[in-house]
């Protein structure tokens, strides 16, 4: 699993995720013994493993949500902050940051949660 990092690059260019995907894949063939010619959800059901889109989404959820659950944390504010959506909106080639991705990504009932914080130590050691 390509896991290390998935937060900062699931922002790629699909192109460039397709690579990434191409190698998950074949590690998924060699490990399972499978043909080349296996389908690749298949190969997912057969590793128990989940696809490489939904595993990225699935980190940058627990990022998101961990940020979010502190404080006191220098990204908290800009991942609050609706303020740039007509900025991406109006440059698409621009890539957003982690905060509009989730907005993306969760469903519309979650935008308006409130993430309880939970600062254990009340500053970084």
């Amino acid at each position: 699993m390509i896991d290390y990092g998935s937060v900062v690059y699931s922002s790629a260019r699909p192109s460039y995720l397709k690579r990434l995907d191409y190698v998950h894949h074949q590690s998924l063939r060699l490990c399972l013994g499978a043909l080349r010619t296996s389908p690749i959800p298949s190969l997912h059901a057969e590793a128990f493993e989940p696809s490489p889109s939904c595993r990225r989404d699935k980190l940058s959820l627990s990022f998101y949500f961990r940020i979010l659950s502190k404080d006191n944390h220098p990204l908290r504010g800009t991942l609050l902050n609706g303020n740039n959506n007509r900025l991406f909106n109006a440059n698409p080639s621009c890539i957003p940051h982690v905060g509009l991705r989730m907005r993306n990504i969760l469903p519309d009932t979650f935008h308006k949660v409130k993430v309880h914080t939970n600062d254990f130590l009340g500053h970084p050691p």
